[in-house]
């Protein structure tokens, strides 16, 4: 039986050999003694028992086991090199899965632009997205169902590492016509009359929950539209004339017809996003994502909308 950790090098030049037809070529190829290239190889036979080639003046010929033997090596030394590529990139992070949760719209703005610039530099890592709420969010980081959730700014969760990325905009989506879809700015207290359309799923409505309630803390509650739908129909519904909504800036990229955007507060309305992690999870993809998001963030693309 061979010695079967052979020097990968003297296989390497067993095949260039069977190729080029002359060991005084593959010697000038990789500027190497015909003498050096010849010992390595008739190393390899002797190793292997059985002899790869006929040598002659003319040059270098196989025999029947050698072009058997070089036939198979060359697959093998194919797999082999995908095989050691693959544990490169997969080492760097460049292959995978990261399970992502997210509360905002991907039709533009800073996530959007965050997971385009990432897919364009690693395309071999593979995204699972999910529609989130706060709480199952951070759940689903802790519990490992997800590597990061894309949360409004949160306290510190135990075990976790929370990083601060962007800011968005609130804003009201209005029919065409509106009373006040010429106003440049509106106000909480102009809006008390309006009719929300809210989407059912939690994922969906919890950030209009949370403004909502400033509504209800200084009057009566606003008048609520609930409709199983997920946000960019709810804004179909908005040009339709069945109501308002509530958005965030990373909504308003994706073209809506008969909606008109109009920002919320005076001061202005902002919702902050965090992502959030396992501070023990490993994931080289992760920590890739994270460096790219926190590099983004800090080159001003977290701006708010």
């Amino acid at each position: 039986m061979p010695d079967l950790a052979l020097d990968l090098r003297f296989l390497h030049y067993a095949i260039l050999v069977a190729r080029l037809g002359s060991f005084s070529a593959v010697a000038e190829s990789l500027d190497l003694s015909h003498t050096t290239v010849n010992r390595r190889v008739s190393l390899l036979e002797r190793r292997l028992g059985f002899g790869l080639f006929e040598r002659d003046a003319t040059g270098a010929h196989l025999t029947p086991a050698g072009a058997k033997f070089v036939e198979d090596a060359e697959r093998g030394m194919s797999t082999l090199l995908r095989a050691v590529d693959s544990a490169r990139n997969f080492q760097k992070g460049a292959t995978g899965v990261l399970r992502i949760g997210v509360m905002t719209s991907l039709s533009g703005g800073f996530l959007a632009e965050l997971l385009n610039a990432f897919h364009a530099k690693y395309p071999e890592v593979e995204f699972e997205i999910s529609e989130i709420t706060s709480e199952s969010g951070v759940t689903g980081v802790l519990w490992g169902h997800l590597d990061l959730a894309f949360l409004p700014r949160t306290d510190d969760i135990a075990g976790c590492m929370v990083i601060d990325l962007w800011q968005e905009r609130v804003h009201l989506a209005v029919p065409e016509g509106h009373h006040l879809s010429n106003s440049s700015n509106v106000t909480w207290e102009e809006l008390r009359a309006e009719r929300f359309l809210v989407p059912s799923g939690n994922a969906g409505a919890e950030l209009d929950q949370r403004y909502l309630e400033k509504l209800s803390k200084s009057g009566p509650s606003p008048k609520i539209s609930t409709h199983d739908v997920g946000r960019e129909n709810l804004l179909s519904l908005v040009g339709h004339g069945c109501g308002v909504a509530l958005v965030l800036s990373s909504s308003m990229h994706s073209q809506h017809a008969g909606v008109c955007f109009l920002p919320i507060g005076d001061p202005p309305e902002f919702t902050s996003f965090s992502a959030v992690c396992l501070s023990k999870n490993q994931s080289v993809p992760l920590k890739n994502l994270i460096n790219q998001a926190q590099a983004r963030a800090k080159a001003g693309s977290g701006h708010p909308g």
